[in-house]
């Protein structure tokens, strides 16, 4: 890890030597203050979450990138959280099937706490296309759109 740290900080140190003394931190530091007090503001005036939640992630992502640790679990609750902020399927999400043998669709029913999911078997239809088989080939999902 020391030999990766070193890299990243003789690519900063080229960079800032370029630059007037402690610039280069100056910037790094008030973007991350304002990438970080972004989704707040976001959140409590904007209707579309998505942007920020993509934001949000995206340069925590950068962060663990460019770092390589990942901060214990601070990386792993910060992406967590910002997931509760979109919004999920209300309705009900079909998923049809080729074959109804899946062990995967059997652990889905098991983990389907809320009874939003709909397992139907695919009608048996002639096919014009060829048909790749496969465990994701079979499996065609659905989510409804909500009015």
């Amino acid at each position: 890890m020391e030999a990766r740290l070193g890299r990243h900080r003789a690519f900063y140190v080229s960079i800032s030597s370029w630059l007037p003394p402690m610039w280069l931190s100056k910037v790094m530091s008030w973007v991350v203050i304002a990438t970080e007090l972004s989704p707040a503001n976001g959140f409590l005036f904007m209707e579309w979450p998505m942007p920020i939640v993509s934001l949000g992630i995206s340069f925590y992502t950068t962060l663990l990138v460019l770092t390589g640790y990942t901060f214990a679990m601070f990386y792993y609750a910060t992406a967590s959280s910002y997931l509760a902020f979109l919004d999920w399927p209300a309705s009900s999400i079909s998923i049809t099937s080729r074959n109804s043998n899946h062990k995967f669709l059997e652990i889905l029913e098991k983990l389907d706490f809320d009874d939003l999911l709909r397992f139907s078997p695919d009608p048996v239809q002639p096919d014009l296309t060829p048909h790749r088989s496969g465990f994701w080939n079979d499996m065609q999902v659905v989510v409804s759109t909500r009015s």
